[in-house]
């Protein structure tokens, strides 16, 4: 539950711009310590909406983990790139399923809509420019 609530705290503070890289988000923590891991139990229990957000996080966060870099700065960083973006997709649609805020679905909308289009894009550029296109989540 403790990871829980530290993943809501920083998706709320995420939302508003004020939030630090957390101490569990980084790659020295990633290498030293155990693996993120999601409380199940704590996601299920939750309201939908914030278990919808806090699942796409957890997603994206082991997606982005799991990447091998390849030492070119370029592929390095449009490969994080499709991960993160999906994340963005998955708690747009989150906003959709559970949001009332008709500015807010509008973004979510909108956010919908240019991150399926950089996806693409970034898939199609890696392919053209990569052999390493094909693990790419």
């Amino acid at each position: 539950m403790k990871n829980f609530t530290a993943m809501k705290n920083f998706t709320a503070l995420t939302c508003l711009g004020l939030a630090p890289v957390p101490r569990a988000m980084t790659a020295e923590r990633v290498k030293k310590d155990k693996p993120l891991t999601m409380d199940t139990a704590a996601v299920i229990t939750a309201p939908p909406a914030a278990s919808a957000l806090a699942t796409a996080i957890y997603k994206m966060d082991e997606a982005m983990h799991a990447l091998t870099y390849t030492g070119n700065p370029d592929i390095d960083f449009v490969t994080n790139l499709i991960p993160h973006h999906q994340g963005a997709l998955d708690m747009a649609r989150a906003e959709l399923e559970y949001g009332t805020d008709p500015k807010i679905r509008k973004l979510a909308e909108s956010i919908i809509r240019s991150q399926d289009k950089q996806i693409a894009e970034i898939r199609g550029w890696l392919a053209r420019h990569s052999k390493a296109a094909s693990p790419v989540n």
